[in-house]
């Protein structure tokens, strides 16, 4: 399958937007039998999909005709058109000749299915310590954003698992994502008219968790009044199961009932209820290894495992970090603000052992250190080192005492007028009254050689 190459922006058009919302277009992550998904930048005035020569992205496909489709920009909007393919041409599930694209969407191409994505720049401003801008190219899909290849197999994934039927099993760790995951599946499922109910298995005392999934009848224990259960409240739309692995044991069996017969039967009911719910479920424990201690029931574990998807820790996709980042920079409940370049590099570097969750947390403080509409890479290990239960401003005098030799005239200068200045760069160089380029090149120095560590620096003020 052959791939468009993207136009890189000029440095003028990156200069002009320092910092704000990304900018999006759409593009189609394309996955065949024979290699990983692709993408397509939907970015040309027509495309052709085909197996042949003829066409302007090759597709392999055993059921791929050589012409098979094309997609064509009209003003805003991207219509698919089928070719007069030998399979034809699905989208979301019904064979069209012609249809509108949208994202999200879930196109199959004979055995070849795609899946509409926006593709993002992020762009990133310039600072002192990083001489030329950059941006940080993404893709968003449903309210979640990646880079790594293996974030895009997952979006694709999630997409085909979202048309089905079956339980659904989200794994992965403490804070990586795996509600965004349920929600999506919820989106595309073509339940998003029915109603979702969110239920965390973690927080349900053993004496209401039945009550609480299958509802209960008024007198059927003491205070009980009619309650619906989630799985009824849930009926025509998704039931998300959160830290299913901590579901009390007595209500496994029942929850194992609930998923093979479409029924629950309510605390005190004389006859069940007919429910109709996608049920999607989510866990960080391993269920195998608590199958083989006994507190999940093996064949509960193989029914709701009947479709998966794995979300791995942040650390494995390290190509994600900056994009999910400047993502959340660009809210409005964050003021809009941006990472610099070097803060960028800097957070691809470091180990996020509580995942996405631990990443907003370093955002969230290092805005309140700093009210600049741009995070430096100095506010942020600011932070950090806040959230590591260290000082963030050790005496920079013990640095002067073990590294006093190293200091000469200049430099010793410099590290007095920041700590005089509370780490303020700007009123630093103002008393000093050198050259601009001269104090940041003898800071940055100080900074490689460990001297300069440990200052408020993220008040630029």
């Amino acid at each position: 399958m052959g791939r468009e190459e993207l136009e890189p922006k000029t440095e003028s058009m990156r200069r002009s937007l320092p910092w704000g919302r990304a900018s999006a277009r759409l593009a189609l992550l394309v996955a065949d039998s024979s290699r990983p998904a692709e993408i397509v930048p939907l970015d040309k005035p027509r495309i052709v999909l085909g197996s042949g020569a003829g066409a302007t992205v090759r597709v392999s496909g055993r059921y791929v005709s050589r012409r098979h489709c094309e997609i064509r920009r009209v003003g805003r909007r991207l219509l698919l058109r089928d070719l007069d393919s030998s399979n034809g041409t699905e989208l979301d599930g019904q064979r069209v000749s012609e249809a509108e694209l949208a994202p999200g969407a879930l196109l199959y191409l004979g055995d070849v299915s795609a899946t509409v994505v926006e593709q993002v720049e992020l762009p990133l401003a310039v600072d002192s310590e990083a001489h030329s801008c950059a941006t940080a190219s993404a893709w968003r899909f449903e309210g979640m954003i990646g880079a790594a290849p293996e974030s895009l197999e997952r979006f694709h994934l999630l997409n085909r698992l979202a048309r089905a039927t079956a339980p659904t099993l989200i794994l992965g760790p403490s804070g990586v994502g795996k509600e965004l995951a349920a929600l999506a599946l919820h989106r595309l499922s073509g339940r998003m008219r029915g109603p979702l109910q969110i239920v965390n298995g973690g927080a349900l005392p053993a004496g209401l968790a039945e009550s609480e999934l299958f509802g209960a009848r008024r007198g059927a224990f003491t205070g009980a009044q009619d309650r619906s259960g989630a799985f009824v409240r849930a009926d025509g739309g998704t039931l998300f199961l959160d830290e299913v692995g901590e579901l009390p044991s007595e209500v496994q069996p029942k929850l194992l009932r609930a998923l093979e017969a479409g029924e629950v039967q309510p605390l005190g009911a004389a006859t069940p209820i007919k429910v109709d719910v996608r049920v999607v479920a989510a866990t960080n424990r391993s269920l195998a290894e608590a199958t083989d201690d006994g507190s999940f029931r093996s064949d509960l574990f193989y029914r709701l495992r009947a479709l998966s998807v794995e979300i791995p820790p942040l650390r494995e996709r390290p190509q994600d970090v900056v994009p999910i980042a400047q993502e959340m920079l660009s809210r409005s409940d964050y003021g809009g603000r941006t990472l610099s370049v070097s803060a960028a590099r800097w957070l691809e570097h470091q180990d996020f052992p509580g995942n996405v969750r631990e990443l907003r947390n370093l955002l969230s403080a290092a805005m309140a250190l700093s009210r600049a509409p741009v995070l430096e890479r100095s506010c942020l290990a600011v932070a950090r080192r806040m959230a590591r239960g260290r000082e963030c401003t050790p005496p920079l005098t013990a640095a002067m005492e073990v590294r006093d030799e190293r200091l000469g005239p200049l430099d010793r200068a410099i590290v007095t007028a920041l700590h005089k200045e509370n780490g303020s760069r700007k009123r630093a160089l103002s008393e000093l009254n050198m050259p601009r380029s001269t104090f940041y090149a003898r800071l940055r120095r100080l900074r490689d050689n460990g001297i300069v560590t440990g200052l408020a620096e993220c008040n630029h003020g």
